[in-house]
């Protein structure tokens, strides 16, 4: 028998006494189950073949006239040959379903996770245990994601350091525990991870599982920043607009802000029209500060915090027209616009803002029952100043 049977032979024989292991420890579905059957069947074939060969070969040669028969003989040994390769070849493929089953068990994350990278994630590949753990996080099973973020960082992959010193910092799949998040975390920023850096950077500046040290803070946004990470450089400008951990520069702090705001950091937007606002590293231009907080105003909030942030700025803007404010030309309904829209957005006081238009303009019925809807909810938590409101509306 030849060596390639030899070693097709012993690799089934071991994938096979591996399914009927894992079998018995009750780690096995029964389509794997079948295929290890399936491999045994295989091995015993090879064997046999190994063993027909063998006998022939130790039989003594024997000169015979060459007889009719040996056609046939050789025939018959013909359709065997192709008999074994035909079954040895759906052996290798319900073998190959099997593996397919016993992988897709193991690893159950569903997502978009091919099987070769559930394999390799079992084969113990640091990329691939992260990207499960991604996967088991998308669908929010933390504790699953978390021990696949703990295999990715034990193998020294920065991404699952990562995910693992985050998960721990805020407490998700795993206890809360701020120490051990900033291990994690630190051994991915010293590898160059960016998040990482980022996070550490928010760690130090906050004392969260490390002592509070504002320069160490700034080293570690400024490390994020260089690699053009967008929070980290916002961060960065807030130190220096605040002297947090290097001395305070207005003019650096705004020239972050616009690299910033240019990365699509709406906070940093807003501060940069603070600035302007303010003459604050430049000269005072309001035209721009509005034009800016327009920009943020009109953004689509991403989710809850995003949204009463922006709500905050498009009150302002309301304000702002609507009593024509800080050297802005008076524009009631521009005004109104705005403040409708932070009432939509959330913003408790811009229902009164909205109320009170309605009472000086005797317009907008729609809007007005919105404002009205949310004064009835302030009033009904003991808000004096929702129910006199509510009183003024019924009078007029």
């Amino acid at each position: 028998m030849s060596l390639r049977k030899w070693l097709w032979a012993i690799a089934a024989l071991l994938v096979g006494m591996l399914y009927i292991y894992r079998l018995g420890i009750g780690e096995m579905d029964f389509q794997s189950f079948m295929a290890g059957v399936l491999t045994i069947s295989y091995v015993n074939i090879v064997l046999n073949e190994f063993k027909k060969g063998k006998k022939e070969k130790d039989k003594s040669p024997e000169i015979k006239e060459v007889s009719p028969t040996v056609a046939q003989v050789e025939l018959k040994d013909e359709k065997t040959h192709k008999n074994t390769k035909l079954i040895a070849g759906s052996i290798a493929v319900l073998l190959l379903v099997g593996a397919y089953y016993e992988i897709n068990s193991r690893v159950d994350c569903g997502g978009k996770v091919s099987i070769v990278t559930k394999t390799f994630a079992l084969l113990g590949n640091g990329r691939a245990e992260y990207e499960i753990g991604n996967c088991y996080s998308n669908q929010k099973n933390y504790e699953e994601a978390v021990k696949w973020y703990q295999k990715s960082a034990e193998s020294g992959n920065h991404w699952g350091q990562m995910r693992l010193g985050y998960s721990y910092m805020e407490g998700l799949g795993v206890e809360k525990d701020l120490s051990v998040g900033a291990m994690w975390t630190r051994k991915a920023a010293d590898q160059g991870d960016i998040t990482a850096q980022y996070n550490l950077g928010v760690s130090y500046n906050n004392g969260q599982g490390v002592p509070k040290d504002e320069k160490e803070a700034v080293k570690w946004y400024r490390k994020a920043a260089d690699q053009g990470f967008g929070s980290a450089i916002h961060n960065l400008a807030m130190c220096y607009a605040k002297g947090s951990g290097v001395e305070k520069d207005y003019a650096e702090a705004m020239k972050l802000f616009e690299k910033a705001s240019k990365l699509g950091e709406y906070k940093s937007t807003a501060n940069l029209a603070d600035m302007y606002d303010e003459g604050m590293g430049t000269e005072r231009n309001t035209a721009r500060a509005l034009a800016l907080y327009k920009t943020v105003a009109e953004r689509v909030p991403a989710d809850e915090a995003e949204r009463k942030d922006i709500a905050k700025v498009q009150f302002a803007l309301g304000k702002r027209y609507y009593f024509g404010e800080e050297d802005t030309v008076c524009d009631t309904k521009e005004g109104t616009r705005w403040l409708i829209k932070a009432m939509e957005n959330g913003h408790e006081e811009a229902c009164f803002y909205v109320a009170m238009a309605y009472i000086n303009e005797g317009t907008l019925q729609e809007d007005i029952r919105k404002a009205n809807e949310q004064l009835k909810s302030a009033a009904d938590k003991g808000n004096t100043r929702a129910k006199r409101m509510i009183r003024m509306m019924e009078i007029y």
